[in-house]
């Protein structure tokens, strides 16, 4: 799916700007301005056209996806079926993600306030850990605004070693 994203990069914003550039800069001098705007209306729609299959084909990939996952994970109603033991599997898997965010948090609380000695190992997978758990709280928009500020602190700690 990012290859997807980084084709839909490609074809738009720049890609217009030049190709209209081009079309009035290096396509015949004698070109009426009539004939530019047919042809910019062209390359406008052949980019929309473009666009809306990249959207269609990440659509497709994702619905795969998802169906992929159903296929092997099986979904909640076929858990029920299973006698005894299809609600607590039910109840756990719901439970998992708000009881490993809680680890998280005693493991922050044990890292800010115990003073326990940790390696630089372990501190690279408490950032990885939190960063995974902030990430479904708040979203990728969030992190992605908040990690250029995260990459400052790590150089900074990194320029004090």
């Amino acid at each position: 799916m990012k290859i997807l994203k980084a084709i839909g990069s490609l074809l738009s914003g720049d890609f217009v700007k030049n190709a209209l550039d081009f079309v009035n800069k290096r396509w015949p001098p004698d070109m009426s301005e009539q004939q530019k705007a047919q042809m910019q209306v062209v390359i406008t729609n052949m980019l929309h056209n473009q666009q809306m299959q990249i959207a269609e084909a990440a659509r497709q990939d994702e619905q795969l996806f998802n169906e992929r996952t159903i296929a092997l994970e099986g979904t909640a109603k076929d858990l029920s079926a299973i006698p005894y033991l299809g609600a607590p599997i039910i109840f756990l898997r719901g439970a998992f993600r708000p009881l490993f965010a809680y680890m998280v948090a005693y493991l922050d609380y044990e890292y800010f306030i115990s003073g326990m000695n940790w390696t630089d190992r372990q501190e690279t997978l408490l950032l990885s850990i939190n960063l995974l758990v902030l990430v479904f709280f708040f979203g990728e928009r969030a992190m992605k605004n908040v990690m250029p500020l995260i990459e400052k602190v790590f150089l900074a700690k990194k320029d004090e070693t």
